[in-house]
């Protein structure tokens, strides 16, 4: 069985493009008998920036602050100081250029997460807000005849 306590994604748009903001936890196997694994803390942010404009832009996303219920959360991890990183370059296919900024480390008791950060674009300041919220489920797998099945 797969408990997974995850939380649901929040797509956003800016003047200059889409934000993603993402969650993924952290795979915990509880017990062998009976087999039981959990998705949960600690968890990872992640939050996306797609614009079509080219990779030479001054872009950058600011963590301010992340709020749980259980603890505090340090945001250094997030790309060093909590700010951009390039991800990918422009891409000629899709004609779109990708930021990311992720924060790893975060303790949740399960309740929402508020995630407060800047988006700094060739000298504008877009300030947002998000709560991102629970959304638990479970699944039933024979790891055997999944095995079998995928053969």
């Amino acid at each position: 069985m797969y408990k997974m306590y995850e939380y649901e994604g929040v797509d956003l748009e800016s003047k200059f493009g889409t934000i993603e903001v993402s969650v993924s936890g952290t795979w915990n196997e509880v017990s062998k008998e009976p087999e039981i694994t959990e998705l949960t803390s600690p968890y990872r942010i992640r939050i996306g920036f797609i614009t079509p404009d080219k990779a030479d832009q001054e872009i950058m996303i600011k963590v301010i602050s992340v709020e749980t219920s259980s603890a505090p959360v340090s945001y250094y991890k997030a790309n060093e100081l909590g700010k951009t990183k390039k991800s990918f370059a422009y891409e000629e296919e899709s004609k779109t250029s990708w930021y990311a900024a992720v924060v790893s480390n975060i303790e949740s008791d399960y309740k929402p997460i508020t995630v407060s950060f800047e988006l700094h674009y060739n000298g504008a300041i877009e300030f947002y807000t998000v709560v991102l919220k629970p959304k638990y489920r479970e699944e039933h797998r024979n790891n055997f005849y999944d095995g079998i099945m995928s053969v």
